[in-house]
C-alpha cells in the first residue's frame, strides 16, 4: 500500500522546509511520522498516519519512505510471514 501526504496535510511551515529534511521514520509507539531537518538535533513531528485511520505494527509492517517538494510517499510492506511468503 502507498500512501501520499501531501505537504500541506504536514506539521511542515513553511513548506519550502521540506527539502531540509535529512531523516524520516515512522514511530510504531504513537503512529506517527517523525523527522529531524538539517542543522537541527530535534525529533520533529511530522503527521499522525492515525489521521489518515493506520496503525502500524513493526511486527508485521515495513515501510520506505521518499519525499520531495509535492510531500511524502509512505510504502507499506508486509513481513514474509503475514504475506504466505516463509
Amino acid at each position: 500500500m502507498v500512501l501520499m501526504i501531501p505537504i500541506e496535510e504536514s506539521n511542515i511551515s513553511p513548506t519550502w522546509r521540506i527539502s531540509n529534511l535529512r531523516s524520516l521514520c515512522i514511530d510504531y509507539a504513537d503512529s506517527t511520522l517523525r523527522g529531524f531537518f538539517a542543522n537541527n538535533n530535534e525529533e520533529f513531528v511530522i503527521c499522525s498516519l492515525k489521521d489518515y485511520g493506520m496503525t502500524l505494527s513493526n511486527i508485521r509492517n515495513g515501510y520506505e519512505l521518499s519525499w520531495g517538494s509535492a510531500g511524502i510517499y509512505v510504502k507499506i510492506t508486509c513481513s514474509a510471514k503475514n504475506s504466505g511468503e516463509e
